[in-house]
């Protein structure tokens, strides 16, 4: 009682971008599946580790889907402070790639999702990453490249701005 508090660390607050931008990655409504629901509730009030538990049991029940390995990396990115990409949130979304791959999808989703919630430099790191792990002939490889040069010039194009957490 007779020291100070020690203050907390500033607290990742985008939760609800997370959400709006992964589910805007879907080609029809937003996702269905009963867990990542909940979850996406947790996480747009800033619960992200509640909201990593309940995906765990999405990727449980599902393991080849790519949304639910998708949302668990974001909900444990979000829950390490949104500032750098840990480890568990960096196999998450590995999962979530490789699922896509399985698919018979391009990985985009970590890629575009990053984009999308102003994780530029995120991004272009993770295009760079599976251009360099894809086989040359993977038919999703150009389609990499292409995203990867645009990436790189809209950023070049932008003057000396703050890139968002």
């Amino acid at each position: 009682p007779s020291q100070p508090a020690v203050p907390a660390s500033p607290r990742f607050e985008g939760g609800a971008a997370f959400v709006s931008a992964r589910q805007s990655l879907l080609d029809g409504p937003a996702n269905l599946n009963q867990w990542i629901v909940i979850a996406d509730a947790m996480a747009r009030r800033g619960r992200f580790g509640d909201a990593a538990e309940v995906l765990l049991g999405a990727v449980e029940r599902s393991p080849g889907d790519p949304q639910g390995w998708l949302a668990l990396g974001d909900a444990l990115f979000a829950h390490s402070g949104g500032r750098a990409l840990n480890g568990a949130a960096s196999f998450a979304y590995d999962r979530a790639d490789r699922a896509s791959i399985r698919a018979g999808k391009a990985p985009l989703p970590v890629a575009e999702l990053s984009l999308r919630s102003g994780r530029q430099d995120m991004a272009r790191q993770w295009l760079e990453r599976r251009i360099r792990e894809a086989a040359l002939n993977a038919p999703w490889r150009a389609e990499l490249e292409q995203r990867l040069a645009a990436s790189e010039s809209s950023q070049s194009g932008q003057s000396t701005a703050t890139p968002a957490p």
